[in-house]
């Protein structure tokens, strides 16, 4: 969605929570809600108008309700507060004074740190923080905080975070982490990721005498990035997001930083792939507007978020409105907040987390997950189905263009075949006509008796013989056209049939008359030779004269037709071919 369709959707948001006559939120939780509901503005409205009607029944409610089980509570729906955790929130003695406006809101006014003379102080003070947390239960009941807002540190689109700038989420997650690894010295990342020389030292001195110094602390893997993005992914993920959120001002801020944020256990417990761990100070505007969402009344401050079914109520509306029934909302399931020396210090937030949060999302959120992972299986299967598919397709499509290829193929060679039958037959044709005219108008007479006479007689190479006589002045194409006429067996009717030779023919002779003795060869390229380039005569040729006995050699007559019938298939093969 482009940046003009989510202003559009933001100012539509509003319009309908105008309209309702519900508060309006600041402009950064109307884009969380809208993200998390997929701009869907109906869907966007009706969360904020459950959670105002959520606040006024907590608001109503009574001791023995806000005393409620967490375990015996049902899950809750999106941003809504599960009030069964109300009894678990443990209260805090303030060193500092009791006022009701001292240390409360998102930004508190906690001086000084927790020092001997100050734990003194705190167990002096512990009735009236006993009375404190009275007077703020009263307030819960009877909505003291929506009537006084500035009591209790602000209401959202208080001057209190609008006067703030406007940072990169990023860059203020960085320096959270930043400020946290310079304070105490730890880092974020896996005891596994330190040099493999300086673990091995380290652990080779306290083999020796059993103490060195201890190994590096870590503090939590805070996700780099914005509140929304951190509940984006442990949505998308299905893991619990556990929210810290501290005050610089306040006094309990550096003993939790330097005490609880490095408890290895509590840090073992948070690194697991189950939670995604967002924090920030509330100086900042993103996490003000954090502990104003999530209700923050006193520093340092805990909650974890994760995925529920959605109420009964909300499943109804959701079912109204055509969105699915089943579609889980995340919920803020617990908030710890307080003193880190009991609400929440290392051992009450991982005993929480332990025996309390893990065995109430354990089963659901593996659920999700299960289902998860089978819609992933389903999509990978179908996906993998698909590629069969577009596989045997394009099999197939190959397969019939191949064939189709193969009959183009036959049918060019079918008619490459029948044209080159076609002129076989024209050629045949041809030669036969040629003989005819042959036959008729170069094999002269012979000459009558007393006319000068050259006798030849001819053996053909089938065994046959014959014997003519020409005259001296006769050309030697005539000796050889009588030849070849005589073997093809041209009769007189063949001959009649042409009066010129036909049209694009030209005949070639495939033998030669050899003479026996002395052994001499008269071939057909002596036919275009003579003096008036009609070729020689038979008086030219030396031996001839008076008579000659010649033997042909060749193809001649029939076999010759046979020859060139086969060589101008092998030129048709050969055409073909290149």
């Amino acid at each position: 969605m482009d940046e003009v369709s989510r202003q559009a959707a933001a100012a539509d948001l509003r319009n309908v929570l105008r309209a309702s006559g519900t508060a309006l939120p600041d402009e950064a939780m109307l884009t969380t809600l809208l993200e998390i509901e997929g701009w869907d503005v109906q869907r966007a409205a009706r969360a904020i108008q459950d959670d105002s009607a959520a606040e006024r029944r907590r608001s109503g409610a009574d001791d023995e309700e806000i005393a409620r089980s967490f375990a015996a509570r049902p899950p809750v729906s999106a941003f809504e507060v599960d009030d069964g955790l109300a009894a678990r929130r443990a209260t805090r003695p303030y060193p500092g004074g009791v006022g009701l406006s001292s240390g409360r809101g998102p930004l508190g006014d906690r001086p000084g740190g927790m020092s001997i003379s100050s734990i003194v102080w705190s167990a002096i003070t512990f009735p009236l923080s006993l009375a404190q947390s009275i007077l703020l239960l009263i307030a819960r009941i009877f909505r003291l905080r929506s009537l006084f807002p500035g009591l209790f540190g602000g209401a959202p689109g208080s001057d209190g975070w609008s006067r703030m700038p406007k940072v990169d989420p990023r860059i203020c997650a960085e320096r959270f982490v930043r400020e946290l690894e310079e304070e105490t010295g730890a880092t974020s990342g896996p005891r596994s990721a330190l040099p493999a020389a300086a673990s091995e030292a380290s652990s080779t001195s306290r083999s020796r005498d059993g103490t060195g110094p201890p190994p590096a602390p870590r503090i939590p893997p805070f996700h780099i990035g914005g509140y929304s993005d951190a509940l984006k992914l442990a949505k998308e993920q299905i893991k619990i997001l556990m929210v810290v959120l501290t005050s610089r001002e306040h006094g309990d801020a550096e003993h939790f930083r330097r005490k609880v944020l490095v408890d290895e256990e509590l840090v073992e417990l948070v690194s697991r792939p189950d939670f995604v761990v967002w924090g920030g100070d509330v100086r900042e505007r993103e996490a003000y507007q954090v502990a104003t969402q999530l209700e923050a009344t006193t520093y340092p401050f805990v909650a974890f978020i994760a995925l529920q079914p959605a109420r009964a109520a909300r499943r109804a509306a959701s079912s109204q409105s055509g969105a699915s029934s089943s579609s889980p909302r995340p919920a803020v399931l617990s908030r710890l907040e307080g003193s880190p020396m009991t609400a929440t210090s290392a051992q009450s937030i991982s005993s929480h987390i332990a025996d309390v949060l893990l065995p109430r999302t354990r089963t659901y959120l593996d659920r999700l997950r299960s289902e998860k992972r089978r819609r992933e299986i389903e999509r990978e299967l179908k996906a993998e189905q698909d590629r069969a598919y577009e596989e045997a397709s394009r099999r197939d499509a190959e397969r019939v263009a191949r064939k189709r290829e193969e009959e183009r193929q036959r049918a060019l060679e079918a008619e490459r075949q029948r044209r080159a039958q076609a002129e076989l037959e024209a050629q045949q044709q041809k030669r036969r006509a040629w003989l005819g005219w042959a036959k008729r108008h170069l094999v002269p007479e012979e000459p009558s008796a007393g006319q000068p006479a050259i006798r030849l007689a001819f053996r053909l190479p089938d065994g046959k013989n014959l014997s003519r006589s020409f005259q001296p002045s006769d050309r030697l194409e005539s000796v050889f056209a009588y030849v070849e006429t005589h073997a093809a067996g041209v009769d007189e009717q063949d001959s009649a049939a042409l009066s010129v030779p036909p049209s694009e023919y030209e005949h070639r002779y495939d033998f030669t008359l050899v003479l026996g003795y002395p052994r001499k060869q008269i071939g057909p390229e002596l036919l275009a030779v003579g003096a008036d380039g009609s070729g020689k005569t038979l008086g030219d040729i030396d031996g001839l004269a008076p008579s000659a006995n010649l033997i042909v050699e060749g193809k001649v007559g029939r076999a010759s037709l046979s020859a060139q019938d086969d060589d101008d298939d092998d030129s048709s093969d050969s055409d073909n071919d290149d």
